[in-house]
């Protein structure tokens, strides 16, 4: 095999996905499924790929090789399962899904049909974080003592009433944490290594959703940094603003701001940086190929799940809890 051949699940988030594979060299988009005629329709035509409207029908073809599901996230494992079951590789969007009980049956489900998983966090496949990787690695920052991730985001009432699934229990799983902060929640266990407990409050504040729309955390780390969590979609104005910092005994960096490298540790002039692939759909094509599992596995995807239901749990008992990492 030279081109790995994908199918995408979900033509609203996948609809991005179709461009970037339209531009690889070693992948060609075959397929997509969607509920939704018009957007299919419009893919088979723009894309010149096959649009099934029943997804099980699409992994059951034979000329897909892999799929993405980027469907709502209380949907991704029950997908996942039916594409594993028919022998196809698949990376699912961010989170890995809504439960850890249905995260744990799709890594389970993969592992028994012989199929690859990846998850679809996709920041650390950045240039600047990974250079921040690679110097905690290295013992750059001394002692590790704190991190801080701030999501502080805008989203109107409209944007959760469109679709009817955002902002609900059921299938975004949570709200500004869950949907929006998990990258950056990903990124700072990746970062300063397993969360040992965690110590949460969450709120409503403007919109009429189930779910939260602005949380903080107090983190303590298993090697006993701290940390903190800030994540909201109810600030104005716009715009959202993200940000990551770690801070050692010899000194600080984060992927700041306006998303630059700031701080007193890493530079890009003098670190070589670790050549990964610069997306998520590149990694699991060259994981294909390669025959190798995907950087960023369902187990890694798993973790900051397992964080961001300890946070939940916290906030609903209003006690600080420990975070577990097993099924």
């Amino acid at each position: 095999m030279s081109v790995v051949r994908w199918g995408i699940i979900g033509l609203g988030m996948g609809r991005h996905h179709c461009g970037h594979i339209a531009k690889m060299e070693n992948a060609t988009l075959v397929a997509v499924a969607d509920l939704d005629e018009s957007r299919g329709k419009e893919a088979e035509e723009k894309l010149g790929v096959k649009w099934y409207q029943d997804y099980k029908e699409m992994v059951r073809a034979d000329d897909v090789d892999v799929v993405m599901v980027c469907t709502p996230s209380g949907l991704h494992a029950q997908m996942g399962i039916v594409a594993a079951e028919a022998g196809k590789h698949m990376l699912v969007e961010k989170p890995i899904d809504v439960t850890l009980e249905a995260a744990d049956r799709l890594i389970e489900t993969c592992h028994k049909s012989g199929v690859k998983l990846g998850v679809s966090l996709q920041n650390r496949f950045s240039r600047l974080n990974t250079l921040i990787k690679e110097q905690i690695e290295a013992g750059t920052f001394g002692k590790l003592l704190l991190g801080e991730a701030r999501v502080k985001w805008s989203r109107s009432q409209a944007y959760y009433d469109q679709g009817g699934w955002r902002g609900t229990w059921k299938m975004d799983g949570g709200g500004a944490i869950m949907n929006q902060s998990v990258h950056y929640i990903d990124l700072l266990q990746w970062f300063l290594g397993k969360v040992d407990t965690i110590a949460a409050k969450t709120a409503t504040m403007t919109h009429q959703i189930e779910t939260e729309d602005l949380a903080l955390a107090i983190v303590t780390f298993e090697n006993g940094a701290f940390g903190t969590i800030l994540g909201a979609t109810c600030l104005e104005p716009k715009p959202d603003t993200t940000e990551i910092y770690v801070h050692g005994t010899e000194g600080f960096s984060g992927n700041g701001l306006n998303g630059e490298l700031v701080g007193n540790i890493v530079t890009s002039e003098t670190q070589n940086v670790r050549q990964w692939p610069a997306h998520p759909i590149d990694d699991m094509t060259a994981a294909i190929l390669e025959n190798r599992s995907p950087y960023i596995t369902g187990e890694e995807g798993r973790k900051s799940l397992s964080i961001i239901h300890a946070l939940y749990q916290s906030t609903r008992e209003g006690r600080e809890v420990k975070v577990s990492y097993s099924s």
